[in-house]
């Protein structure tokens, strides 16, 4: 439950624009939780991912290399991630 409440607040935040806060919250929680779907691990650090890619390459790649770890075959992960990568 405790993840849960993580991922919620840091949801919260971000869609508040309290990125800082939000950024806590679901740095906070577990890295990978076998007991979790991965849909539930990595949905919450996509919108990090997707806005630090033009502005910080290399945190992006963080939240990619994070959800990469959780599902290696989701949609083109493993692309932005050697973009990101090559770039940086």
């Amino acid at each position: 439950m405790k993840t849960d409440a993580l991922v919620g607040l840091g949801q919260a935040f971000f869609k508040k624009g309290m990125f800082d806060l939000a950024r806590r919250q679901l740095e906070a929680r577990p890295r990978v939780d076998p007991r979790r779907k991965p849909a539930e691990q990595r949905d919450p650090l996509q919108p990090w991912a997707r806005r630090r890619e033009g502005g910080a390459p290399k945190d992006a790649l963080g939240f990619y290399l994070r959800i990469y770890e959780v599902d290696v075959a989701y949609r083109d992960i493993s692309d932005k991630v050697k973009k990101l990568q090559s770039a940086g």
